[in-house]
């Protein structure tokens, strides 16, 4: 028997799901992202393009992998286009699956949210079973969270000018009842499956990559907000709770940063590809020696929707978050300062969690 996981993304966001699938049976990594060795020792940007999308896999598509690049050209520096863009191509690489599924005839199929629904048609032919990582937010909450926080601040253009097409949300809901087992990324999307009718018993959560941080010998007087500064992770709620404290907000800027004056603010440390750029009243510090995030106090992410920032996953510091974002579905409301600052003052330090449910390898082998 064969498990082919798909995967509609270059990176390592499936090495937890290949993992548990290697402990059942045979696996193989489908990437058709992924780009070709000799294509990373190109110089200037393609190379570097390349060499984000370098990874061990089993099965290729360079034809898409040229179709993103030219996609991502087109996009520059627009972030509601490069949604978009994403959700195409996983339209695309669903079309290319299924064929490689009636091709290769695995017996359990797994496959990204929006890239699935052609491809498990054609395992269904098989009598194969499907698993569905939902790697994207749930469109429909998406939508109705970023209405109230347009609502909040209209000023912020991403919560305004961004919505997922209609055909992209009818795919995420035809994928979720064609799957056998959905995988969600955190408590919030497993409560939004729940509310849509989706058993418990269908549903598991994909483990947590933590990382442990050594804590400041002394208190530093600043917070770290997870993932990029923009509105939908809550930069807006973040800098009042700083201020009600009196410490430092540092930020990580780029596309899609909002306020655009956010590194020209009071009380605002940014970091910039490992150097850190201090806006003290206007006035502009060094990068600091060590190129490396400054030591902090806290990280907060008062999110306003699903999202899954890389420092949620950090132990050794107290971790203060939404319940859109929080391992567990708890924490403060994203559009109350005042909560948060509250949180943060009494936070205990963020420890591993107990996994939820059965481990992912046993719900994997139950469906063979």
């Amino acid at each position: 028997m064969t498990i082919a996981v798909v995967g509609a993304a270059a990176g390592g966001a499936l090495d937890a799901v290949v993992a548990a699938c290697g402990e059942v049976d045979r696996t193989e990594r489908w990437s058709p992202l992924a780009a070709p060795g000799w294509l990373a020792r190109a110089p200037g940007a393609i190379g570097r393009y390349a060499e984000r999308r370098r990874g061990p896999h089993d099965v290729d598509a360079p034809a898409l992998l040229a179709v993103e690049a030219g996609l991502r050209a087109w996009a520059g520096g627009r972030t509601d286009r490069r949604y978009r863009i994403d959700f195409a191509l996983r339209a695309a690489i669903d079309v290319w699956a299924a064929r490689e599924v009636r091709r290769r005839r695995p017996r359990i199929v797994v496959a990204s949210s929006l890239a699935a629904r052609r491809t498990f048609a054609a395992a269904r032919e098989l009598g194969a079973a499907t698993v569905l990582i939902l790697d994207v937010p749930v469109l429909r909450a998406l939508h109705r969270d970023l209405d109230r926080a347009a609502g909040a601040w209209p000023e912020r253009g991403f919560l305004r000018r961004f919505r997922a097409p209609s055909w992209a949300i009818a795919r995420q809901d035809a994928e979720r009842v064609m799957a056998d087992l959905v995988i969600v990324r955190g408590a919030y999307a497993h409560a939004l499956c729940v509310a849509d009718g989706i058993a418990t018993s269908r549903l598991a959560q994909l483990p947590v990559r933590l990382r442990a941080v050594v804590p400041p010998a002394a208190p530093t007087g600043r917070l770290r907000l997870a993932g990029l500064a923009a509105a939908r992770h809550g930069i807006d709620t973040a800098l009042a709770a700083a201020r009600q404290l009196g410490m430092t907000l540092v930020v990580r800027i780029g596309e899609g940063t909002e306020p655009a004056d956010l590194a020209q603010q009071p009380g605002v440390l940014v970091e910039r590809a490992g150097a850190d750029r201090a806006a003290d009243s206007g006035r502009t510090g060094g990068a600091n020696g060590a190129g490396a995030p400054p030591g902090v106090d806290a990280i907060v992410c008062p999110a306003i929707c699903e999202s899954y920032p890389d420092e949620l996953g950090m132990i050794g510091v107290p971790v203060i978050a939404s319940p859109m974002v929080s391992r567990d579905g708890g924490g403060p409301d994203p559009y109350d300062a005042r909560a948060f600052a509250a949180a943060i003052r009494g936070a205990p330090v963020a420890e591993p969690e107990p996994p939820l449910g059965p481990p992912l390898a046993t719900l994997i082998a139950a469906l063979r």
